[in-house]
């Protein structure tokens, strides 16, 4: 977690259905909490990332309007290639209406056994755009402690 603010939850209790992992910061109250959320899973298609990241557009206009990609940057390695997004979008929630903004970190991880398959992860944050200096420096830390780990043929991390 990127400090103590944050706490875990469990996806479909805030009414997420692909994510396997979720948090919740605390401190705000002004009536929306940011939330973290970490997703993915297998991709054998030709998918190129640019277009798994254009697929989170197309999910985020599930839950808001005037959505929008604010900024794209690849980044990455060969074998674990990623890109840094920005999102921003219009929700209604109980008649109010939230300017939200979106920080995404979308890997890939290509299996050195088989390059057709990859493992693509999604790290998201979701929060105000009046909390989104904040967040985007919470975010950037959170991607800072992440690694990728080789397992060996047992399964378990080298």
């Amino acid at each position: 977690m990127p400090n103590d603010e944050w706490i875990q939850a469990d996806p479909s209790e805030l009414g997420l259905t692909n994510a396997a992992f979720a948090a919740v910061r605390r401190g705000f109250h002004d009536g929306y909490a940011p939330v973290l959320t970490v997703s993915g899973g297998w991709r054998t298609d030709a998918a190129s990332l640019q277009q798994i990241a254009d697929e989170s557009l197309e999910v985020l206009e599930e839950d808001a309007t005037d959505v929008e990609l604010v900024k794209r940057t690849e980044v990455g390695t060969a074998h674990a290639p990623a890109i840094a997004q920005s999102l921003a979008g219009t929700a209604m929630y109980e008649s109010r209406r939230f300017d939200l903004r979106r920080f995404q970190a979308i890997t890939g991880i290509v299996d050195v056994n088989d390059p057709i398959k990859r493992f693509v992860i999604i790290y998201s944050l979701t929060c105000l755009y009046r909390q989104s200096e904040q967040m985007k420096d919470e975010f950037q830390e959170l991607m800072g402690t992440v690694q990728v780990l080789a397992s060996n043929e047992d399964g378990e991390s080298d």
